[in-house]
């Protein structure tokens, strides 16, 4: 990678070349990178900044777990040449609310949203927990760098009913045995190690003596929770890297997966795929930007709604927090990652352009 001296020496040389105003790219980047920059991300953001002034392989929008894998598999076959797309921002270790302050802090609530809420009007425009009320239903969707794994509870159960191959079309659970065996792979998935941890997590123990006096089976599932990589039980609380290089903390059985886990005991994708995409296959990454309008181009690289996608697209962005411009990309190939929601709104949002 080279030394400092090195990499701001092309840094200065990628700066003049592209005519960046040095102060505007620096304060975007500050924002961007919650005040985290390596040596490659600083030259990696540069290329991110002037997004316009090139064309990208692909571009994938969301983090979640259908960006992240995609992320990862496109960089492989298109290193650095590949940008994603994420409204919400990079979580550092720790960064989790834990107060009641801290959560109704992070209730994602943007002041130009029209959407009616059941919390008050407290939060921040682009906080972390973005809850949707709806006639029958309410949803909490999160909002950071690496999508629902940041709250999800860590569980892998894989269907196993009939219904499932009832009701998809044109795939059946036993088609998916390589694919579901190598997310498990990717996130180090296993079961509780039941020795060498001390003693069995007292919720575990608790449905497992509930099971017992029901007469109802009880097993052991698979966790996206990181206890040791090859096999290894790491003591709780013990820190190690993960088999693609991240740090990561043993789990100490605190329960506090569905919150985000403070101390990166839970494999989300952030230490994973999208790690794994950054460090290795130098996935470019521009965080708290949301799409607006997509463009499908013509064949002179100009955007025509007539067209069918073909020849690429031209994709808008905005700041999350204040929904400025923040110029566009032009892709040759588009995934929209961004969940039920986010996905869906911005097909409904950009049908009219076709």
């Amino acid at each position: 990678m080279g030394t400092i001296a090195s990499i701001i020496d092309q840094f200065e040389q990628k700066v003049t070349k592209s005519g960046v105003n040095r102060r505007e790219f620096l304060h975007w980047l500050r924002r961007t990178s919650q005040g985290v920059v390596t040596g490659w991300s600083l030259l990696q953001a540069l290329e991110v900044y002037g997004a316009h002034k090139r064309t990208y392989e692909a571009l994938v929008v969301g983090s979640g777990f259908g960006g992240a894998v995609m992320s990862l598999r496109l960089s492989e076959a298109f290193p650095a040449q590949v940008l994603l797309i994420e409204r919400g921002k990079r979580i550092k270790k720790g960064g989790f609310p834990r107060t009641r302050a801290g959560f109704v802090k992070e209730l994602r609530r943007h002041p130009k949203d029209a959407q009616k809420r059941a919390f008050r009007p407290e939060g921040t425009a682009n906080g972390l927990f973005d809850l949707r009320n709806y006639q029958k239903m309410d949803v909490l969707v999160a909002n950071g760098y690496g999508g629902g794994s940041l709250l999800y509870a860590g569980a892998l159960y894989r269907p196993a009913h009939e219904k499932a191959d009832e009701d998809w079309q044109g795939v059946k659970l036993k088609d998916l045995d390589q694919e579901y065996q190598t997310v498990l792979s990717m996130l180090e998935a296993r079961k509780v190690p039941l020795s060498g941890r001390g003693e069995v997590p007292r919720k575990l123990a608790y449905y497992q003596k509930l099971a017992e006096k029901t007469g109802s089976a009880s097993s052991l599932i698979d966790l996206g929770i990181f206890f040791g990589s090859d096999g290894e039980v790491l003591s709780p609380g013990e820190v190690a890297i993960n088999a693609h290089g991240a740090l990561q903390t043993a789990c100490i059985d605190c329960a506090e997966c569905s919150f985000g886990c403070n101390i990166q005991a839970k494999s989300s994708l952030d230490l994973n795929y999208l790690y794994l995409a950054e460090s290795q296959y130098h996935l470019l990454v521009q965080t708290e930007t949301e799409v607006d309008l997509i463009e499908p181009l013509n064949s002179s690289g100009e955007p025509d709604h007539h067209e069918t996608g073909q020849h690429g697209y031209r994709v808008h962005l905005r700041s999350a927090d204040t929904l400025e411009p923040r110029g566009y990309a032009d892709t040759k190939r588009l995934i929209l990652s961004g969940g039920a929601f986010g996905s869906t709104e911005l097909l409904l949002k950009n049908k009219w352009h076709y």
